[in-house]
């Protein structure tokens, strides 16, 4: 159990070492695109490419609450919610062409708001 503990953490490890450095060098967009491919879901809507992903459905409110949250401050961008078909269980929102993954952004301590690409 604690082998499969210290894997994980530096799988973890590796993904957020990964991502900073792409911050720094100003690809934050396509950091997020390379280290989450096998947990980005495909666009609910042809040239979609900006999503907030779950890996397990929000707590209650929590879904309603980003929403607004990004509504208020994305006042043009589409905000949507569904479903991710690979993802079971998962809810995906659609913000613009920001990319956000919110399950990263957590375990990164939240240094990175939504809508802040480099």
């Amino acid at each position: 159990m604690l082998i499969k503990f210290l894997a994980l953490q530096a799988i973890v490890f590796i993904i957020i070492f990964y991502v900073l450095r792409k911050v720094l060098e100003g690809e934050l967009i396509s950091a997020l695109l390379e280290a989450l491919a096998l947990r980005t879901p495909s666009p609910m809507e042809e040239g979609a490419v900006a999503f907030v992903v779950w890996d397990r459905p929000p707590h209650r409110g929590t879904e309603q609450d980003l929403l607004a949250l990004l509504r208020e401050k994305f006042p043009g961008a589409s905000v949507e919610s569904g479903v991710s078909r690979e993802i079971r269980g998962g809810v995906v929102v659609r913000v613009g062409d920001i990319v956000m993954d919110y399950a990263l952004s957590s375990r990164l301590g939240q240094l990175f708001p939504f809508g802040r690409t480099s």
